[in-house]
């Protein structure tokens, strides 16, 4: 969604598609706000012709020109009114690939994209140039190889303003948990290093300070805690307590073997504060911060982890099974973080 600096209005792209994936036409709708109500104005198109694409992102210039990529690295410049595409600027940059983000960081624009694993993550990779029409430059992963982009895909560059007045990229990626997409799935976000046209994301924090994109080792009090079960309904329940503001952290660890747990905190009258899926499967390994809670006020809690008899998975469009090997359940420890642990 980007706002046309001409017209005022808040102009949104959206891929449609069957169930199966397979019949992609991109619309195109407007609001006057950006909260909408938006109005469909029907399919995005170039030369009269729908345009039929996948993914999409889009990227906006200083001077509101703006750009609309597509999955196989298709670049278009939109109309004045962002209503529909004016020209093909790049074509076929990236065979077979997904999730296409488009951002500039300095004098450098950069096109980030993903493979084609379902909902599983991969390892995304991205391209350079010093003009958007190119000639582009592929550049190879930015995430160090066996991490499948620390287990994300793709979705946005941010930039985010520091007080000195420099900007900092941040990466956002979408860790997607089929079939609790809604309940279970998640954004990475993670400070970028870019220098010229090299682009990375060499280390994984669990948290980070977005006033100096450093990252913020999580202390706190830890609590004893243990399971490593796939037995459906086996749990553990933990009291703790938060003096002031503060947040409960789950120390485990995420696999192929992971399976679903269903996470709830109440407070001291039993009522909850949170319940909801989670999911402990990943392609590769991690050992650490799994689940940071929602922020809590001062008094008694209690936290319950308990084996769901569900696992991730999901199968590619040629028929492959995907996803979790097992439903198996991770958890190492507890750690209760009060304010001043984490600012």
């Amino acid at each position: 969604m980007l706002r046309n600096p001409k017209t005022g209005k808040y102009v949104l792209l959206a891929r449609t598609d069957n169930k199966k994936h397979t019949d992609p036409i991109t619309c195109v709708a407007v609001s006057d706000s950006v909260n909408g109500e938006y109005k469909l104005l029907g399919a995005f198109e170039y030369e009269e012709a729908p345009l039929r694409k996948g993914d999409l992102g889009l990227f906006q210039e200083e001077d509101g020109t703006a750009y609309a990529v597509f999955c196989e690295g298709d670049i278009y410049r939109l109309s004045d009114d962002y209503t529909s595409a004016a020209e093909l600027v790049v074509k076929g940059m990236a065979p077979g690939s997904s999730s296409p983000v488009l951002t500039k960081i300095d004098d450098t624009y950069f096109a980030l994209f993903s493979g084609k694993t379902a909902w599983d993550s991969n390892e995304n990779y991205y391209y350079s140039a010093t003009s958007i029409d190119g000639p582009w430059t592929a550049q190879g992963t930015f995430a160090p190889e066996g991490t499948r982009t620390w287990n994300s895909q793709c979705a946005y560059v941010f930039p985010l303003r520091m007080a000195d007045g420099s900007t900092v990229p941040v990466y956002i990626g979408d860790r997607w948990s089929y079939p609790h997409q809604a309940s279970a799935a998640s954004l990475v976000m993670l400070p970028m290093a870019a220098k010229g046209t090299t682009l990375s994301i060499p280390e994984y924090w669990p948290a980070w300070d977005p006033r100096s994109a450093t990252q913020v080792l999580l202390s706190g009090h830890l609590i004893p805690a243990k399971l490593n079960s796939n037995h459906v309904g086996e749990e553990i329940r933990l009291p703790f307590d938060i003096d002031g503001e503060g947040r409960v952290v789950i120390l485990g660890s995420a696999s192929c073997h992971g399976g679903y747990a269903n996470v709830e905190i109440t407070d001291s009258r039993g009522i909850p504060v949170l319940s909801q899926p989670f999911t402990f499967y990943a392609p590769t390994r991690y050992n650490g911060a799994m689940f940071i809670g929602p922020l809590l006020e001062t008094g008694d809690y209690q936290l319950s982890v308990r084996v769901l008899d569900e696992g991730s998975v999901f199968h590619a469009k040629d028929g492959t099974r995907l996803g979790s090997e097992d439903t198996k359940v991770v958890v190492s420890g507890i750690r209760t973080l009060n304010s001043a642990d984490y600012r």
